[in-house]
């Protein structure tokens, strides 16, 4: 059964049809068939709702459609050694997370469970202490060189290398050191696209 603006319908599986249900008695067999046990859509307190295989409560009410979930998702706060707010957060083709904060300017960098594994330091050592990279990282990506990408405010962008010791060589990208780097991306011709806050989009023809 789909309504809609112009009314309501009855979608016929067999035939591939939709039949207008617009008269008042079609429309009231359709309400008694959602009020039906054996259905799992059904009227609650004059409220339509359905239940999806997933156990997932669907509720359309004053033209807004809730989802309600009925299981409980647990969350496990992470420390902060200051307080900041968040930049950025990125899982890389390792699985690993890169989470950023602005007011402090660290770059943290997880495992695929959330699991510490240290702070970027501006040598490009990962320190097991908390430790400031200096440059607030509003941006992080990873191009399909296995490079990774940080855009900064107001430093511009880096370019990270990970060598098989864990250890990144950290590069500013001439050019590109005094502005505002809020998004990058690639396009099929593996070219880096920069978005920069109040001045242009810049292309890096060869990233690698």
């Amino acid at each position: 059964f789909c309504h809609t603006d112009d009314g309501l319908f009855r979608f016929d599986i067999s035939e591939y049809r939709f039949y207008n249900l617009d008269s008042v008695n079609s429309i009231a067999q359709v309400e008694e068939a959602f009020r039906q046990p054996t259905q799992r859509g059904h009227f609650h307190n004059g409220v339509m709702q359905f239940i999806d295989p997933q156990g997932l409560c669907w509720q359309v009410k004053n033209d807004v459609l809730y989802c309600l979930a009925p299981k409980e998702s647990p969350v496990t706060p992470l420390h902060m050694e200051q307080a900041a707010t968040v930049g950025t957060m990125q899982r890389d083709s390792k699985g690993r997370i890169w989470l950023t904060t602005k007011g402090d300017a660290t770059v943290r960098l997880l495992d695929s469970k959330g699991q510490e594994l240290g702070y970027l330091t501006p040598q490009g050592t990962l320190s097991p202490h908390y430790a400031s990279f200096g440059h607030s990282v509003y941006a992080v990506f990873e191009s399909s060189d296995g490079h990774l990408w940080l855009g900064s405010k107001p430093d511009g962008l880096f370019r990270l290398t990970e060598a098989p010791s864990g250890r990144f060589t950290v590069e500013r990208v001439d050019g590109l050191t005094d502005v505002a780097v809020y998004s990058i991306a690639e396009d099929s011709r593996h070219r880096l696209w920069v978005g920069m806050l109040g001045q242009c989009v810049a292309c890096i023809e060869n990233p690698g």
